[in-house]
């Protein structure tokens, strides 16, 4: 049976984009320990640490089965079968076409991948393919600033959104025949009555405790909700790690399309970042930027 493995990156931000990333495994199955051991797959916190965005982005393309990709951030999303559910936000500059595709142009990264690894996924692709794991399917769903904040001025939560989005990769990644492992959202142990997409396909509640939660959802297969998965979990490791890879590149555009010349912005509650939101603040008052003001900063 197929693994699914589902998380989010960008949930608590102050800026960029909320991503919910599922990867779909077949082959051997294998232990975490054993993962982290050859290929160096953890959590996207502990893989991207320190600054360590190189090692990052090498583990992430070697998940997409990737080398490198002449396409920058919008070839990425094209190829990894990317979403932009809920259509722009108002007053949105941009056209549809570039809103479908799930990034906006204003902050998209410029220039061939890798970006910031020149020996590339080499390594961790190789470590990979050596136990046999296979990545059948890597999808996501791209929620812009603007977007999100605009669900969220129409009084929809932000569990109520992140839950939404783990539905919408759980229903392209599964093809009802998965066991669909995701990371825990939200402080609850209870989703079936919150699920919206899923909302009347709930064919039995396995089990809802602190440590996981679990359902048959038709069409989907068995779906836990499990705490701390992207730390046990090897597909949902990699479905954090592409997700954080995809929240790095977009950052990294904005900061470009801004002429930013500081250190490289999180978009989470850092310094850095908020000098960087001051600086993009004062080019957007001047008429500097053609990204509105709405797309910036988080409502919460």
């Amino acid at each position: 049976m197929p693994l699914v493995g589902i998380d989010e990156n960008g949930l608590g931000p102050r800026m960029g984009p909320l991503v919910v990333t599922g990867v779909r495994l077949a082959g051997p199955a294998h232990p975490m320990e054993r993962l982290r051991a050859a290929a160096g797959l953890d959590d996207s916190k502990s893989v991207f640490s320190g600054g360590r965005r190189a090692r990052g982005e090498a583990l992430a393309l070697a998940i997409l089965g990737l080398r490198s990709d002449p396409g920058g951030l919008p070839g990425l999303l094209s190829g990894i079968g990317v979403r932009a559910p809920w259509g722009r936000p108002p007053a949105c500059p941009f056209d549809a076409a570039a809103a479908d595709l799930g990034v906006c142009p204003a902050v998209a990264s410029h220039g061939p991948l890798p970006r910031w690894g020149a020996s590339g996924p080499s390594a961790a692709r190789d470590a990979l393919d050596a136990l046999g794991v296979v990545v059948e399917r890597v999808s996501s769903v791209v929620l812009c600033p603007g977007a999100l904040n605009a669900r969220l001025e129409r009084g929809v939560s932000k569990l109520a959104v992140d839950l939404a989005l783990f539905e919408t990769v759980g229903d392209v990644s599964a093809g009802g025949d998965a066991r669909v492992v995701c990371g825990k959202v939200g402080a609850t142990d209870r989703y079936a009555s919150r699920f919206s997409i899923w909302s009347g396909r709930v064919a039995g509640v396995l089990e809802e405790s602190r440590s996981a939660s679990r359902y048959l959802i038709d069409g989907v297969g068995e779906v836990t909700f499990a705490l701390d998965a992207d730390a046990t979990e090897p597909a949902v490791a990699m479905a954090s790690v592409v997700g954080k890879y995809v929240r790095e590149l977009w950052m990294d555009g904005m900061a470009a399309s801004f002429d930013w010349r500081g250190p490289h912005p999180s978009g989470y509650h850092d310094r850095v970042t908020a000098s960087f939101l001051e600086h993009c603040a004062a080019a957007v008052a001047a008429g500097r930027s053609a990204l509105p003001a709405y797309c910036l900063l988080r409502l919460r």
